[in-house]
């Protein structure tokens, strides 16, 4: 069967479960709607779209208004954490990090919270962020959280984000 992944770290988890037929948006939920539809014709059968409990985007309504019947099998939940870890916070607070990398606005926003909670939001203000995308910067905004800067990834891809540390992966 052939794969249509969202990002390359997908598209490659395929690749190494067996799938021969992989293909990555390198996107967003609208880049792999395109992507699919480019690829696909509707009237060839119906799409699986594997799935955590949260979902970004409309996937399912995206590909409908294209023509194509799309099944969602939830696989796996992620679930919120309640708190920071004692080192973490410790970290924070002695000044000891430089940057902290954050992938989706749900986790920007869950780090806002418990960064209020532990009582670290001005040591924030000491730590760079570096984001995958602007929407996952702007999720800071809402709790008042102030970065020393906030870097912003050139593509929704993994290896653009760690290219902001200098790192090739």
């Amino acid at each position: 069967l052939p794969v249509y992944a969202v990002g390359e770290a997908t598209a490659r988890a395929a690749r190494e479960a067996g799938f021969a037929q992989v293909a990555s948006a390198d996107g967003d939920v609208g880049a792999l709607a395109q992507l699919v539809a480019d690829k696909l014709e509707p009237k060839a059968g119906r799409l699986v779209h594997v799935a955590g409990t949260r979902i970004a985007g409309d996937l399912r309504g995206d590909l409908a208004a294209r023509g194509f019947t799309l099944e969602r099998r939830v696989l796996y939940a992620a679930h919120l954490s309640k708190s920071l870890g004692d080192e973490a916070v410790a970290a924070f607070r002695r000044g000891a990090l430089d940057g902290a990398l954050f992938f989706s606005p749900r986790t920007a926003r869950t780090f806002a919270t418990l960064a209020v909670d532990a009582g670290i939001v001005g040591d924030c203000a000491r730590v760079t962020a570096y984001c995958l995308s602007p929407a996952v910067g702007r999720a800071f905004e809402d709790k008042g959280l102030a970065w020393s800067r906030v870097q912003v990834a050139e593509s929704l891809r993994q290896e653009s984000l760690l290219a902001l540390l200098g790192l090739k992966p």
